[in-house]
């Protein structure tokens, strides 16, 4: 399987490596910028976990920009964790409505929580502050879904969780997904 995966490889290129909760976690992309692979090395240099996969880039709106200015929806320094204009660097990349999302997180010593990884309170970036991004007004929210318990496990039937939809003057409408239009 590798060896067809990489037959029409001429090269593979180091586009992200990040050191965060014991794994020292890696992503490679060929020279199309089509197939990539990443690895995920434990501190006693185990390979925790390695993806291969081919992707499919979306140049019609990898190159989109809003006309919104945004800042930062937080203060404090703050960690991308997954973000980016592919899969290798952004799980939700294939995904339309969320495509451009970020997953933002705060870092300790290089861990984002320190106790008890199942608990949320043991996430540094746990019950801070969410602030708007730009002006504008409240077009929609969601408040009272609860905490997702244990960690990783997601609300399906409201995948989004709570949220704050901001209509910005321009038009432009800033944290609605498809989820919540449906």
């Amino acid at each position: 399987m590798g060896q067809d995966f990489v037959s029409d490889v001429e090269t593979f290129r180091q586009t992200s490596a990040i050191r965060l909760n014991g794994y020292d976690s890696r992503v490679w992309e060929d020279q199309t910028g089509r197939k990539g692979l990443t690895a995920a090395i434990d501190d006693k240099g185990t390979i925790a976990g390695i993806r291969i996969l081919p992707h499919t880039p979306h140049p019609e709106t990898d190159d989109a920009y809003s006309k919104t200015v945004f800042d930062f929806p937080f203060e404090g320094e703050w960690l991308v964790f997954w973000g980016g204009h592919n899969i290798l660097l952004n799980y939700h990349y294939e995904f339309e409505p969320v495509r451009y999302a970020y997953d933002f997180l705060k870092e300790r010593n290089g861990y984002s929580y320190e106790g008890d990884p199942k608990r949320n309170e043991s996430y540094f970036a746990f019950d801070q502050d969410v602030l708007a991004p730009a002006e504008g007004v409240v077009a929609a929210a969601v408040d009272g879904s609860p905490d997702n318990k244990p960690v990783g496990q997601v609300d399906e039937t409201r995948p989004a969780g709570n949220m704050v939809a901001i209509l910005h003057r321009n038009g432009e409408m800033w944290g609605i997904t498809e989820y919540e239009k449906n």
